[in-house]
């Protein structure tokens, strides 16, 4: 799989690589029941994203800074991999288009 993030990503971020995270953000929120890990999947990092990120960051005992980075990504990726593509045949991150 070709490596689905290649910056880091802030609030005010927009762009697929948002999409992406947004889009993996809900999925391993719905597969792991962390009610709070949501946001609305539209390539824009806004304060709903951003708080969906920091539920996700916290519940995955990494720093809490609502800052998508190296450490938060790899843990998405594992975590959405592990979850969602293995059980529910989700796409790989690296096939999630913005519609």
């Amino acid at each position: 799989m070709t490596y689905p993030f290649t910056r880091t990503l802030t609030e005010g971020n927009t762009g697929q690589d948002v999409y992406r995270m947004q889009y993996a953000l809900n999925a391993v929120g719905r597969y792991y029941l962390i009610s709070s890990c949501h946001c609305k999947a539209d390539g824009i990092f806004g304060p709903e994203t951003k708080n969906a990120l920091m539920s996700f960051q916290a519940w995955d005992n990494i720093t809490v800074d609502g800052i998508f980075g190296n450490i938060s990504s790899d843990h998405l990726v594992k975590r959405y991999n592990a979850g969602p593509v293995a059980v529910w045949g989700e796409k790989p991150l690296d096939q999630v288009f913005q519609s």
